[in-house]
């Protein structure tokens, strides 16, 4: 037993206050705010820490399990990617600018944001991008979100066809002029439009993977800001 005026440094004492936590967890019993709030004063812990933790730990639990990179379907992945975030605590006061900041450092792209006191939207100059942080009640919903179509008709047509096509010019005189078998055109040009394809869908596929990624990356920092951002009628105590 360590004698009751024993002093500790700030690394040892949230090692201490991390066992004792999980002690009591183990020990069984819920907690209110205001018990915790008070349970963290007599330890020295400033009570607004503790409801920006408890804020953030809120968001945790109400955060959707993550799924697998969007994948799939006869392209390889969805035309359209969404992931959603729901944190409990109202939009008023809601850091709206550095959230814009913030998802254009994620995304890597620049952006437009229309903010106003209820909500705000975030748009993409460069691709078909679009965040909003709107209200539902008295929590606060996060939506990401990003259509593809463009992406997916450059490469299926824009490159997939050409690249197709432009193989007849090799096809037709080689299975003509040098092996003379002209059975074999239909054959080598389904075989080649098969490879394209392929082509084109790997390519496709992987860059979605990519973006999406991306996306929940941005949905989830968001969320975390919101989260930890105090809200108006919380002032800091001690």
């Amino acid at each position: 037993m360590s004698p009751p005026d024993q002093r500790f440094s700030d690394e040892d004492t949230a090692l201490i206050l991390q066992r004792a936590a999980q002690m009591q967890v183990e020990q069984g019993g819920n907690r209110t705010l205001a018990e915790l709030q008070a349970a963290a004063a007599e330890a020295g812990i400033d009570a607004a820490l503790v409801r920006r933790a408890a804020a953030e730990v809120t968001s945790l639990a109400t955060r959707p399990a993550l799924r697998p990179p969007a994948r799939g379907g006869i392209l390889g992945a969805p035309l359209r990617h969404s992931h959603q975030r729901t944190v409990a605590r109202p939009i008023e006061g809601a850091p709206f600018h550095e959230i814009a900041s913030e998802i254009e450092r994620v995304l890597g792209l620049d952006g437009r944001a229309r903010i106003d006191d209820r909500q705000l939207t975030w748009n993409s100059r460069e691709r078909n991008v679009r965040v909003t942080v709107s209200p539902r009640g008295a929590q606060t919903l996060v939506r990401v979100e990003e259509r593809t179509p463009e992406l997916a008709g450059g490469l299926f047509l824009g490159m997939g066809l050409p690249v197709t096509f432009t193989a007849l010019g090799l096809i037709i005189p080689m299975s003509l002029a040098v092996w003379h078998m002209p059975l074999l055109i239909p054959i080598l040009f389904l075989g080649w439009a098969a490879f394209t394809f392929l082509l084109a869908r790997t390519i496709y596929s992987t860059v979605a993977r990519r973006r999406d990624a991306q996306l929940l990356e941005t949905a989830d920092v968001v969320a975390d800001m919101l989260a930890s951002a105090p809200t108006p009628s919380a002032t800091p105590e001690r």
